[in-house]
Order: structure tokens, then C-alpha cells, then sequence
């Protein structure tokens, strides 16, 4: 019995239980369907007031840091060659501290058959100068001979001119006018002795023989006579001639003299010549030797951070395959070894997506945050790249530029910074002034329309909002909501979503309108949505006036469970993009910036899925 009685106690538990249980799955049921927990229970800290705040609009980037001034070194030498001494990675050195010795003893004995070469090129100069010296004197020599002989043919020209041909003239003038008298004589006796052979008192031989001297007289003024006209003739232009040839063969031998002295003095200078440049060759080789023999001891030119190439290489992504410096490892000519940064003053080098290159500028504030040494540290954008690098073969559409900003050292003076330090900078492009503004994680995306969660009773409405210029962590609000209103900062459960329409009046009380499919465009931009008049209506006749007259009254369908408009496929929604991407991506969609440089009014965001946060995307006016 009494075991009986136990299982009546047994069967009454579980189905008091059960009865239990049914009621709790019907509270269940019924709390779901009046939308779960009320906003009393929801944490204060998902809600957050929109205000009329300041803020900072920054662009955010990565890199890595390294010294705004550093010296590369590399072998000195034109062979391959070992290391025989290197210093420890990492010592801080001052200038004129030795770094790196390399094997010389090739050089050495090279350096003394080269000095071998320089003795040899030297006495080969020496006699070289010497015939020169010599053939300058032989041609002094044969100079003068030849101008002896010039001299001497006109000496001759002068005298047979001046001299000679005077005295022939007056020979051949005295031997006519002595032919001349002594046939005057001659024909005086004849006839004397004619007279006298008539009187008998000459023979007539001595007749006869006085008639031959006469007959031989005449003959003799005619002969004299032709004498003189041959030697004026014929002679006179002969001798002339023979005279001045002489003469001008003397001159052409002193041409000749001279041309053949100028050619013989100019092959001995070419050989001195020649054998200076051979010597000159000698020598820069043996002082060439002498200076790599010096500079193989590697001496730091200024005080710096002892970083190998080799380290560096791998930092930056290399495949590994240079050898770290050590003593024995061969080193290439011209093979960069040691990278000696300036450690005093260092420069965050980051990458920043190209859609927002454009709005850094040289001077502009910023601050880097060095997470190896857990710093943050103020600094200055020194210069913007300016050509865009890819993002390599991982996204080759990627294009990024490099900014260099340079820290503060004043405040990063006892951090040990060192070069390749990864850091993370934050880039201030404007401040926003006295705007109404919420957190940036407060707006989300649907389509074109941009929309907040605000408490409505238990649950929250979707009210459609203009965002103007935002930071990654304000947002500021253009249209849409008044000071004071609260907005929820996550995504809320399908089941906290009030399942109601946008109407034409909200819509368009945010610069949206509705278009002939009945789905929300843009119907002013952000701009002139920032400048309407406080208090200016917003509705049906808003939306009419920014080009939609003829627009009939539609309703939106709510988001679905997920934040879609209902009916809309799943698919459709794509992930949310995070960092320095959804900052490009909703940089790409804005407004193109003015030729002055200066920010628009409006920066129109991206179009990313359905029912997702706004992006931190810095933007500004």
C-alpha cells in the first residue's frame, strides 16, 4: 500500500509539472509576439542621444615606421669578398665607429704588382720626354741648314742681279764700240792705202792684207754685236731663271725641313703622350686599390641604429633568401650590408586607400599609435605619395598612396622606437563644428535611404535620416532628427522592430523621395538639406518640391527579420565591409571634390546591403 501511495505522489508531481510547463510556453508565446523585453529593460548604454556635439573627422591607416634619415652602406669593393669582422645588429654607434671589415689580401698582392706597373710606366715616360728633348735639337739643327740654303740662293740671285749681269752689259758695250773704233780705223787705212797703192808707194799685198783686217773688222762689229743681243735675249732670262730656282728650291727644302721637324716632334710627344696616359692609368688603378683597401673597413659616417640589409629585406616581404651579415659570409660588389636610420627623428610611412588620399594634405595633424611599445605619439603629415601603389597579387585593384608623418620626438624620446615598427595612425582632414550628430554605429542602410532605430513604447521605429560629414565615430545628422532623440547603438532582433511603413512625409522629411516604381530616391542632396531653414516643412509638398509633383503617397514595406524590406531575397545582402575598405568604398560614392581642394557639402555614402550599420567613413566640407 504504502508503495502504491508513493507512485500516486509521483504521477501528481509530473503532472503539476507539466501544467507548469504548458503555462510557461503560452507567457512565452505571448511576450514574443508583444515584442519580448520593453525598453525599460534595455541597457542604457545601447541608447545615446543625438546632440549637438564637436568632432574630429579623421582617416585612419597602417604602416610602419621608419627614420626620416638613413645611410645605406654597401661593399666598396668590385670582387666578391668575405667578412672578417661585422658589428652586432641593434648597437647604437656614433660616427667613425667601424662596422664591417672585408678580406683584402687579393687586393694586397694585387696592389703590389700594380705598384710594379706604375715604376715601369714611369721610366718608360722618362725616355719617351727624352726624345723628345733630342728630337727638338735635331730639328733646330736642320732648321738652320735649310734656312742657311735659302739664304745663300737669294745672296746668289742678288749678286748675279746687282752684280754680274751690269758687268756682262758693259762687256758686251765695250767689245761693239771696240769693234766699232777699229773698224773706223781700219777703213781710214784702207783707204790711205789705196792712196798710196795709186801713187806706188804701196804694194799691193799690203793692199790686200790692209782690205782682210778691214773685211775682219767689220766682221767683228757684226759678231759683238750679236754677242750683246744673245746675252739680252737669251742668256740674261736663262741665267734669271737658274737663279730663282735656286732659290725656290731652298724654300721648298725649308718647308720641307720644317714639315718633317713638325711630324717627328709630334710622334715623340704622342709617345709621351701615350705613355703618360699609361702611366696615369697605372696610377689611378694602384690609388683605386688603395682606396677600396681603405674603405673594406666599413666606418659608420654619422650616429645611427646598426640595422642589416638583410633584416630589412625580410621586413619588407622578401622570400628570406639573403644571409644574415656574419663574419666568413661572402658579400656581393656594390651589395647593400648595413642600414644605418637616424633613430632621432622617425616618420610613420602608412598606406591610405586612394579614394581619401586626396583629402591629406602636408601639415595636417595627426596622431600614430605604436603598438610594440604601447605609445601614442602626435605627429605631422610630412608629404603624400605621388603615385598610388596595388595591393600586390593578393587585390591587384587595390590602389593605395603612402603618407609619411613625422612624429614628435619630444614625446617619444625615452619609447625605443626603431624602424619597422607596425603602427596605426589616425589622420585629422577637418573638425566639425556645433552639428547635430550620433554615434556612427547608430545608422544603418537601406538602399539609398539611410535610417535609425529610435524606442517607440517596448519596441523601435526605423526613421529615415540624412547624414552629412561623419568620423568614425560620429555621424552627422542633415535631416531626419531633432536634438534630444534617442537612437539605438546595435542591431536590433527582428522581434524588437516595429512592424510598420515609411510614409511619403518621412521620407521626404529626410531629402528622400519616392520614384516612379514607388522606391526611395534621393531627393536633395545632404548640402542643401544642411542648409533648410529651421522649421521648413518636410513631407508629401517637400517631396513635390524637390522634383516629385506628380509622386503619389506610398508606403514602404518594413525590414524583415534580418533588415531587409520584406520580400526582398536574402541573397541580395552582402557582409559588412570593416576598416580602411568600407572608408574607401563609401569615399568612392561621394561627391567629386573641387579643383580648389576644398570638401563639398555633401559626401553621399555608399550603397551597401540592406539593414547594415554606416561605416566610420571620414568625410567632410
Amino acid at each position: 500500500m504504502a508503495h502504491g501511495r508513493r507512485r500516486g505522489i509521483s504521477g501528481v508531481k509530473i503532472l503539476v509539472g507539466l501544467v507548469i510547463l504548458g503555462a510557461l510556453g503560452t507567457l512565452g508565446v505571448i511576450w514574443a509576439s508583444s515584442g519580448g523585453a520593453s525598453t525599460t529593460n534595455t541597457n542604457s548604454l545601447e541608447l545615446a542621444s543625438a546632440e549637438i556635439r564637436d568632432f574630429e573627422i579623421t582617416a585612419s591607416a597602417s604602416g610602419e615606421l621608419v627614420a626620416r634619415n638613413s645611410v645605406e652602406l654597401k661593399s666598396p669593393l668590385e670582387r666578391t669578398s668575405t667578412v672578417t669582422y661585422v658589428i652586432p645588429e641593434g648597437t647604437t654607434v656614433e660616427r667613425g665607429v667601424p662596422l664591417i671589415r672585408l678580406n683584402v689580401e687579393d687586393l694586397m698582392q694585387q696592389l703590389r704588382e700594380e705598384e710594379l706597373q706604375v715604376i715601369s710606366a714611369k721610366n718608360e715616360l722618362d725616355q719617351a720626354e727624352s726624345a723628345v728633348r733630342i728630337q727638338i735639337s735635331e730639328n733646330a739643327s736642320r732648321l738652320m741648314d735649310a734656312q742657311l740654303q735659302v739664304a745663300l740662293a737669294e745672296l746668289a740671285l742678288r749678286r748675279w742681279q746687282e752684280g754680274e749681269v751690269a758687268q756682262q752689259r758693259e762687256r758686251n758695250r765695250i767689245s761693239v764700240e771696240n769693234a766699232e773704233r777699229n773698224l773706223k780705223r781700219l777703213s781710214e787705212k784702207v783707204e790711205r792705202s789705196r792712196e798710196l797703192f795709186q801713187k806706188e808707194f804701196l804694194s799691193k799685198d799690203e793692199l790686200e792684207q790692209d782690205e782682210i783686217a778691214l773685211a775682219q773688222a767689220q766682221a767683228d762689229v757684226v759678231i759683238t754685236k750679236l754677242e750683246r743681243e744673245i746675252h739680252e735675249t737669251f742668256r740674261l732670262p736663262e741665267e734669271e731663271k737658274t737663279k730663282m730656282s735656286e732659290v725656290e728650291k731652298a724654300k721648298a727644302a725649308l718647308e720641307r725641313t720644317v714639315e718633317q721637324n713638325e711630324i717627328n716632334l709630334r710622334d715623340k710627344q704622342a709617345a709621351v703622350e701615350t705613355r703618360a696616359q699609361r702611366l696615369r692609368v697605372r696610377e689611378e688603378n694602384f690609388a683605386k686599390l688603395e682606396r677600396q683597401i681603405r674603405d673594406a673597413e666599413i666606418i659608420a659616417p654619422r650616429a645611427g641604429l646598426v640595422v642589416y640589409a638583410s633584416s630589412m629585406e625580410n621586413n619588407r616581404g622578401g622570400w628570406g633568401g639573403d644571409v644574415p651579415i656574419s663574419v666568413g659570409r661572402d658579400v656581393r660588389p656594390n651589395e647593400t650590408l648595413i642600414i644605418l636610420p637616424d633613430v632621432s627623428e622617425m616618420v610613420a610611412s602608412v598606406r591610405i586607400h586612394e579614394s581619401l588620399a586626396g583629402r591629406v594634405r602636408e601639415g595636417q595633424a595627426a596622431s600614430v599609435h605604436i603598438e610594440a611599445v604601447g605609445r601614442t605619439i602626435d605627429g605631422v603629415v610630412e608629404s603624400v605619395g605621388v603615385l598610388a601603389a596595388t595591393g600586390g597579387w593578393r587585390d591587384p585593384n587595390r590602389r593605395e598612396y603612402t603618407v609619411r608623418i613625422l612624429l614628435d620626438m619630444n614625446q617619444a624620446a625615452d619609447a625605443g622606437l626603431k624602424p619597422s615598427m607596425r603602427c596605426d595612425a589616425k589622420i585629422t582632414i577637418n573638425n566639425v563644428r556645433r552639428a547635430l550628430s550620433v554615434p556612427i554605429q547608430a545608422v544603418f542602410v537601406d538602399g539609398p535611404v539611410q535610417f535609425v532605430y529610435v524606442p517607440n513604447g517596448p519596441r523601435f521605429d526605423r526613421i529615415p535620416v540624412r547624414m552629412g560629414r561623419r568620423s568614425d565615430a560620429y555621424a552627422e545628422i542633415a535631416m531626419g532628427l531633432t536634438e534630444g532623440q534617442r537612437v539605438l547603438l546595435r542591431t536590433p532582433s527582428p522581434a524588437e522592430v516595429l512592424d510598420t511603413q515609411w510614409t511619403e512625409a518621412q521620407l521626404a522629411a529626410a531629402g528622400y523621395a519616392l520614384d516612379e516604381d514607388g522606391k526611395p530616391v534621393l531627393a536633395m542632396p545632404a548640402g542643401m538639406a544642411m542648409g533648410r531653414p529651421p522649421g521648413a516643412a518636410a513631407g508629401p509638398d517637400a517631396a513635390r518640391a524637390n522634383g516629385n509633383p506628380n509622386q503619389r503617397r506610398q508606403m514602404v514595406a518594413p525590414p524583415s527579420g534580418d533588415g531587409r524590406p520584406q520580400g526582398e531575397p536574402s541573397g541580395s545582402r552582402t557582409d559588412r565591409p570593416t576598416g580602411q575598405e568600407a572608408q574607401a568604398a563609401v569615399a568612392d560614392a561621394s561627391p567629386a571634390k573641387p579643383k580648389d581642394g576644398s570638401e563639398t557639402a555633401e559626401t553621399a555614402s555608399v550603397k551597401p546591403s540592406e539593414g547594415k550599420a554606416a561605416e566610420a567613413t571620414p568625410t567632410e566640407n
